[in-house]
Parts: C-alpha cells; structure tokens; sequence
C-alpha cells in the first residue's frame, strides 16, 4: 500500500519537472520575438552627470620588494662652486695639555761652525768596551752645547759622562755633569764657555754605567785654545753633509775628528786632506779613517804645522763605489804654530818655595814653544849627585794631586823639559811644580809653587844703550847713557767694561778681573757678533781676582774684547 506521503512526493516531482519544460519554452519563444523586432542603432544620448565618488577600498597588501637595479655610470664632475664665507674668529686657546714623557735622546743636529765657535773631540775607547766617538762643542755665548756621538753601549742603558778637570791619564774632580749617554747620544747644554774649557785642564769622560760607574769606557781630552784649529765643512752637490772637522796638535802626531750629518746608513764614506782648495783639489797628503754614521777620528803621523800652510783641504766622498761625487769639503786656513797657540810669546817666571825646612827654593820659567812649553827649574842645589824627581801636579801645593806631567830630574838643582801642553794651560791656577829630595825618598817634599798666572812674572831683558858725550877738558871723552825703561800699566775690569789704553812700545799692560762674573782679554780682528778672536793674545778665562799680562813690542791699535760677554770691547793704542 502506498503512503501518503509517497504520493505527494511523487506529484511534487512530476509537477516541477512539467513547470520546467514550460518556462524553457516560453523563454526561447520571446528571444526570438526580441531578435526580429530589433531597428538600427538610435545616436548616442547626452552625456550623464558623474555620480558621486565611491568610498575608497581598502589599503591593499605591500607588495614584494623589486631586485635591485644595475649601478648607473658615473656622472660628469659638477663645475667648481663658489668659495665659502669665511669662518668665525679662532677661538680662545685652549689649556696645555699634560707634558709628555721625556724619550730616548737622539743625534742633534749639526750647527755650521760659522755660526759660532765649534771644537770636535775625539773620544778613545777604553777598556775594550769599542765606544769610541766624538763629542762636539759649540759655543752658546756664555753656555756651551756639548754632543756626544759614540758606539752604542747596552742597548737602552744610562751611561753617566762627566767633564773632569785634568786630563784623561789623571782624572781630577768633576767639573760639570752631562746628560747619560743613552744608545751612543747625548745632549748638555752647560753653564760654561767654550773658551772657559780650553785651557787643556778639562777632559770628558764616559762611564760603563751608574752601576758600573767605575769601569771607564771611552775618554778625550778638550784641546787648549791654540792647540787646535776647526775647519767649516761645507756641504756639495746636495748631499746634505755639512758640519765641521777639528785638527788637534798632539807632539809630532795631529789628531783630526770629523762631524758632519750622516750620510746613507751603513755607508763608509772615503775622506782625505788634499793639497789645493776645494775648487781645486790637488793630490792626497793623507787619508783620513772613513766616516760612517757622519763620524770619524784620525790620529796622523805628522805635526799640525804641515796643515797650516794655507794648501790643504779636507773632502769627503760619497762612498767607495762612487768616490767620484764629492759631498762636503772645507779649505784649512793658513796659521802658525805660534799663532795658533794663542799665547804671548814671552816666557813667564814664578817661585818655588822651601818645604820641610829644605833650604832649597827658587824659581821655574815656563817658555812658549809653539804648542808645547819649555818648563826650567833653577833651585837651590841640594846632596852632590843626587836626582830629585819634579812633576807638575794637578791642584796646589797645599792639596796635590795626581801627575799631570813628569818633569827631567834635578840635577845641582837645575833642569830643562818640553812638555806637550800649551802655556795657557799650564798657567790656569790649577797646577803645581813639585820637587823631591829623592827617588829614594819621594814622599819628602823639598820646594813647590803654583803654576797661577795671578803671580806670574814676565821675563824681560833690562833696556840698555851707549851715549856719547863732550868733555869740559882737553878732549872728548865716552860715558854710559841709559836705555828706555818699560813700564807696566795696570788696569782693572769692572763694571763689565774695559778702558781704552794708550801705552809705549815695550809697555806691559796688566788686566785685573775686579767683577765677580769671569771675563777673558782677547785679541779682536773682526766686528761681526760674536768677534773672531786674532793671534796677538787671549787671556783665557780671569775668574774674581785673576789677571793678565801682555806686552806690546809694536806700534799700532789693538782691538780687544771678552770672549765671554762679546760686547766688552776696548781699544790698546800703542805709540
């Protein structure tokens, strides 16, 4: 039996499936009828108004990010703009900034010796230490800049160096502490001048170090003034080597040092005296040790005469491979022996007095000869055919010190030597004459008398003549007329001021250091600033009391000046 509800289903099916078909038909019917009742195209109607602007839509996603695009070629350089207002006013100084740490000294800087007074001193190596060198002394007017160029020691060790009074075989006191040798260079500027230092009493000497300090290892004594000449030695052909070489007598030997700015490291740079000039450089007369590290130090075997005569030159090449390029030269100026000394020619006498109730006294005369002097002693005589050793000691005779120079012994109380320093400097007031009863008995003192130029005596010859006469009786008779007597004048220097002298041929002037500051008497020949100092006389240093003698035996006018304080000038006319 069917249900009810089947039968409704089933007419419900039948019925949409008929309404269906119906609908579809009817819809093609009226398409058609629509399709052949169509006309042509009518025109275009007017334009609408716009409508209204629709909301805007919603931000859509980012998008991906593109590859990055090829570079573009470099554009054309743009022209020029225009300049800049200028700036503001500098600002206020800002404060100093904490000082730095000292570092290690290096080489100074060469100073031309015609910039001021210059001396190269040679340093020999002691004690197979290898440190031999050079110091170079310049003139500061009254300080002196002292520079130490040696072979390295330790590498980064202090090397305590001194300038001591003697000489390198008998070291006295020290006079002025240096800055140390640190990796073979030091720099001091001292309060001393240079002619202060050139009274052959004064030596520099390096130590191995401050733990060390007793061990020596180099030593060089600075040459009295006159004992040595400096030569200017002027840089060729751009090679940047100026500087300067100083010829030192030394006896029959001549010792030359050499310092001029370094060349090429590690280049030994051949160097010779020749004979012309440096315009026309003549044959070797000898060869020098080469220069390495702008240095170099030659002991010649000939005296320092054979070098003044106004024909020598010193060159330096640039090296071996091309000893054809010429880098620095300097011609030697002519001078004498004499002259260069630097010293009166006149001996100088002073007494030697009884000790220890000898009996023995008397005198020693000290003699210029050219760089040396000729020392004689004349005493009372002591035992028959008994030497009795004399030396000339550093100090006094108060406080004696080491043996400066050995004298020939006494013989009846008189002797004779040459010794190899410069009158100057023996008469510096720091030496003494000594003389022993005995090679046996040494230790006794017998006489004694300070080498002080205060107390010095010139020795000169009495004026003498012959004069004719008329007599009142029968004939003409001859009689003794007595020759001219030299005066001495004394004059003092005060006030930082000499006076100006008029004296007579044969007159002795006498200078005395009345100031409490030191000053020299020296000879002036040129009025640049400083003077160059000429060969008639030069005191050496006259400290508080100190004085100075000189004999004039020309006609003419003196200039002279302190070489200490250059404006000191006076003038000596002598008729």
């Amino acid at each position: 039996m069917i249900s009810q509800a089947s039968l409704t289903r089933h007419f419900t099916e039948n019925y949409s499936k008929r309404l269906l078909i119906i609908v579809t038909v009817f819809t093609v019917f009226l398409l058609a009828a629509c399709a052949a009742e169509t006309g042509p195209q009518g025109p275009q109607g007017p334009k609408g108004d716009p409508g209204e602007p629709g909301a805007p839509g919603a931000q859509g996603e980012p998008g991906q990010p593109g590859e990055a695009g090829s570079s573009g070629s470099l554009g054309a350089t743009g022209a020029a703009g225009e300049a800049g207002a200028t700036g503001g006013a500098a600002g206020p100084t800002g404060p100093a900034g904490p000082a730095g740490e000292s570092g290690t000294t290096g080489p100074a800087s060469l100073t031309n010796p015609a910039s001021g007074a210059i001396v190269v001193v040679p340093l020999a190596a002691l004690n197979s230490s290898g440190q031999d060198g050079i110091a170079r002394l310049t003139a500061q007017g009254s300080q002196t800049e002292v520079v130490i160029e040696m072979n390295t020691g330790a590498t980064g060790v202090g090397q305590p160096i001194h300038i001591h009074a003697g000489v390198c075989g008998s070291l006295g006191a020290v006079d002025f502490a240096l800055n140390n040798v640190v990796d073979g260079f030091s720099t001091t500027v001292i309060d001393a001048s240079l002619p202060s230092l050139r009274q052959g009493l004064s030596t520099i000497n390096v130590h191995k170090s401050g733990a060390e300090a007793s061990v020596y290892v180099a030593c060089g004594d600075i040459p009295a003034a006159g004992s040595a000449v400096t030569v200017a030695l002027n840089e060729q052909n751009d090679s940047g080597q100026a500087g300067a070489a100083t010829l030192i007598a030394a006896g029959d030997s001549t010792w030359v040092a050499v310092n001029v700015a370094a060349g090429p490291g590690g280049v030994s740079q051949p160097i010779h005296i020749h004979a012309g000039g440096c315009d026309s450089l003549g044959s070797v007369i000898a060869a020098l040790t080469n220069v390495e590290n702008g240095r170099s130090v030659t002991l010649i075997d000939s005296p320092i005469a054979d070098f003044l005569n106004g024909d020598r030159t010193i060159n330096l090449h640039k090296s071996g491979p091309e000893v054809s390029v010429y880098t620095s030269c300097g011609n030697i100026q002519a001078a004498s022996a004499s002259s260069s000394a630097g010293v009166s020619a006149e001996p100088v006498m002073l007494t030697l007095n009884e000790l220890n109730s000898s009996g023995q006294s008397g005198s020693v005369t000290l003699t210029p000869n050219g760089t040396k002097t000729t020392v004689d002693v004349a005493i009372t005589a002591g035992a028959v055919g008994v030497g009795q050793p004399s030396h000339i000691h550093l100090g006094t005779c108060g406080d004696l010190g080491g043996v400066s120079y050995a004298l020939t012994s006494l013989d009846a109380g008189v002797s004779s030597t040459v010794v190899d320093a410069s009158i100057s400097s023996l008469l510096s007031g720091r030496f003494a004459v000594n003389i022993h009863k005995s090679g046996t008995e040494a230790s006794v003192y017998v006489a004694c008398g300070e080498l002080d130029e205060a107390s010095n005596t010139l020795v000169n010859d009495p004026g003498s003549g012959a004069g004719t006469g008329t007599g009142t009786g029968t004939g003409t008779g001859t009689g003794n007329g007595g020759g001219s007597t030299a005066q001495t004048v004394l004059t003092s220097i005060a006030g930082f001021a000499f006076s100006d002298l008029t004296v007579s041929v044969g007159d002795t002037v006498s200078w005395e250091n009345a100031d409490n500051a030191p000053h020299t008497v020296s000879n002036r020949v040129t009025d640049t600033d400083p003077p160059m100092v000429g060969p008639d006389f030069r005191s050496g240093t006259l400290t508080k009391g100190g004085t100075y003698q000189f004999t004039f035996d020309t006609a003419g006018t003196f200039q002279l000046f302190c070489e200490i304080h250059p404006n000191m000038r006076a003038t000596v006319t002598v008729q």
